[in-house]
């Protein structure tokens, strides 16, 4: 059985949820925060990834499917109004390949909410497929067979934002890249202007 953890749901099956709990999740736990590495690497020695709604559709590779069209902000429309779900979309011809974003979405949970620090790599020059202009990549060992991988991009204000969630075979060439070292991750804090927390520390923005 699969177990999902989303912050507001956790369930045994696929079947169980709707893209709106998704969402929702995403709205309600990522959504204009902002969340800031330490790492021991000079050229990313500070990292802060900005999140946005937008970049939802993407992310779950929503853009991949006949019932969806290619704008994030119409997309979402959609997903907000319920007019499009996942029993809907699991008939779509192209769902096979965005299934396993839904699957371990709770990847995205286990980075920016708890202590668990993943697999870091830097990815600039290799452009890989379907990973486009990523910079840097989280994964996970899955098992024998699969990593679960996150990416980030710089987007031109100094901030990172992130470009796909995805499952990827192993063994690849990202296993054989030098790991950077995280030596702290937290939320950035507005309310009380307190910019950056201990690794121990994962407790939810505030805003």
């Amino acid at each position: 059985m699969l177990t999902f953890c989303l912050a507001h749901l956790v369930c045994n099956n696929i079947n169980h949820v709707e893209l709106i709990d998704f969402f929702d999740d995403f709205t309600n736990n990522f959504h204009s925060k902002k969340f800031r590495l330490e790492t021991n690497a000079s050229f990313c020695k500070f990292i802060t990834i900005r999140f946005d709604l937008v970049q939802f559709p993407h992310l779950m590779g929503l853009e991949k499917l006949n019932i969806f069209g290619s704008h994030a902000r119409e997309n979402i429309r959609l997903i907000q109004k319920e007019r499009i779900t996942l029993k809907q979309i699991k008939k779509d011809d192209h769902f096979g390949e965005i299934k396993t974003r839904f699957t371990n979405y709770s990847f995205l949970e286990q980075i920016f909410y708890t202590p668990f620090v993943p697999d870091f790599v830097s990815i600039t020059n290799m452009h890989p497929k379907r990973l486009g202009s990523t910079d840097l990549l989280f994964f996970r060992i899955l098992n024998k067979r699969d990593m679960v991988c996150i990416g980030i991009a710089k987007d031109g204000n100094d901030y990172y934002v992130p470009t796909t969630l995805h499952v990827r075979k192993i063994p690849n060439d990202f296993q054989r890249l030098r790991r950077i070292r995280i030596i702290k991750k937290d939320w950035v804090l507005v309310r009380n202007n307190k910019n950056f927390g201990s690794s121990s520390n994962h407790s939810h923005p505030n805003n």
